[in-house]
């Protein structure tokens, strides 16, 4: 085994954006909170925590190692 490289694996990942002021949690979902693999949107579950004042996204699936991924929120 070449030690040299690291291990592939795939991680498990939530992205999380906080917010100064409430949000209205009716414009926070799946549609306005989206992480994409380059070109394809990975299915996930989107929530807000009023308290936090904090949107989560939960990828369904474990996210690949050595993608490159990019979260987008639009409220």
């Amino acid at each position: 085994t070449d030690s040299s490289e690291p291990p592939v694996a795939e991680i498990p990942t939530e992205v999380t954006a906080e917010f100064a002021t409430a949000m209205d949690p009716d414009t926070i979902g799946v549609a306005s909170f989206t992480l994409r693999d380059g070109i394809d949107q990975v299915q996930a579950t989107v929530s807000y925590d009023a308290d936090t004042l904090t949107a989560t996204l939960a990828p369904n699936d474990l996210l690949a190692a050595g993608t490159t991924y990019t979260a987008t929120l639009d409220t």
